[in-house]
């Protein structure tokens, strides 16, 4: 169905190229497809069509977007626009911190990281990110494995292990915890948590390929096995 529905948004996009609905679908569809810089330009295309439209979740496709091409200072810019027009939505609450976690390596990153994670955890007065908890901590445990700090990264994968909240699945820290993992160099531990992700969101496939977390991981035939598209 993608390659249909990419035919049509083009064709829609053709004949009105200021509409922002299509743009918008465009670039989640890209996204989707792991053509990530194609939707980061599309939902920068939407932004500019009407930035009235949706523009939240404009806003968070192209964050990712731009994260998942490593355009880092866009995905920086495309943040700050969030925090500083929806304060506390959850779309934009953690993407400092998930900045930090592609991009950190220094101790002040590790400080920083932290930091952030309480400032988040004491605002969230209604508990709306507890299915995160693991999540933020293993953005920090990326930040402390890039800083060559191997013993303190596995403590912190220990504890999300083991204390994870009520309202968490393990699902939900699968893909950063194997990046974790492959930073450690711990291909075996980040394959086996790779198959157990597709396992559950097979249509994921195209994405993960393509997702720069894994880029050590391309030529392994493990991994290709796991990636390769179904029929």
């Amino acid at each position: 169905l993608m390659p249909l529905a990419e035919r049509d948004l083009r064709a829609a996009i053709d004949a009105r190229p200021d509409l922002a609905t299509a743009w918008s679908t465009l670039a989640q569809l890209s996204v989707l497809q792991g053509r990530f810089a194609d939707g980061a330009a599309a939902a920068q295309r939407a932004f500019d069509a009407d930035a009235f439209f949706e523009e939240r979740r404009i806003i968070s496709v192209a964050f990712f977007a731009s994260l998942y091409a490593e355009q880092f200072d866009d995905a920086r810019q495309w943040c700050r626009l969030g925090l500083s027009h929806y304060a506390g939505d959850p779309r934009f609450t953690e993407c400092e911190l998930t900045l930090l976690g592609w991009t950190g390596s220094s101790p002040e990153d590790v400080s920083t990281a932290w930091r952030h994670v309480s400032r988040i955890e004491l605002g969230d007065s209604l508990n709306r990110l507890a299915p995160t908890w693991g999540y933020r901590r293993l953005m920090v445990a990326a930040v402390i494995a890039r800083q060559g700090m191997s013993d303190s990264a596995r403590q912190v994968l220990r504890t999300v292990q083991t204390r994870m909240p009520a309202g968490s699945s393990v699902n939900d820290t699968a893909l950063p915890e194997a990046y974790v993992r492959l930073l450690l160099n711990d291909r075996e531990g980040a394959l086996s948590l790779l198959a157990r992700s597709l396992k559950s969101t097979p249509q994921a496939r195209a994405q993960l390929a393509q997702l720069p977390w894994f880029g050590a991981l391309h030529g392994d035939p493990r991994f290709d096995q796991l990636v390769r598209p179904t029929r």
